[in-house]
């Protein structure tokens, strides 16, 4: 008897592992990352990797200098920015809750200055 063969059975696709979200605390390494997140071949900072995913989200890594190479404490620690902003998160910070503390204290602060206004005696005291 005669085998007679086909084309191969089509193998069933392995998932890729989920990317990192800004819900998601951030990896101690850029590796960890996620598929959907390359490499910028075009950013040329000397000290940081920028990597972007398809949304066009952002994150620079700064690896951290050897202890008293740096300027500051930062310099010395490994670290993330998120879409080009100057705010610094350590690996297994999450972006949206510092975001989100970020954005309560504004608005606590503008409703206690508002709030204050109120009280009479603030408006006797001269600001220099």
């Amino acid at each position: 008897m005669i085998a007679v063969s086909g084309p191969p059975a089509p193998q069933p696709e392995t998932p890729k592992p989920p990317s990192w979200d800004p819900k998601k605390p951030l990896p101690g390494d850029p590796k960890d990352l996620g598929p959907d997140w390359q490499r910028d071949p075009g950013h040329k900072a000397p000290n940081d990797e920028r990597y972007v995913n398809p949304n066009g989200d952002k994150l620079d890594w700064h690896k951290g200098k050897p202890k008293g190479t740096g300027k500051g404490y930062w310099d010395e620690h490994d670290h993330w920015h998120w879409n080009e902003r100057k705010w610094h998160f350590r690996p297994g910070d999450t972006v949206k809750n510092v975001a989100t503390a970020i954005a309560v204290g504004v608005v606590v602060y503008w409703v206690v200055s508002e709030a204050s206004r109120l009280f009479p005696p603030r408006n006797l005291v001269p600001v220099p």
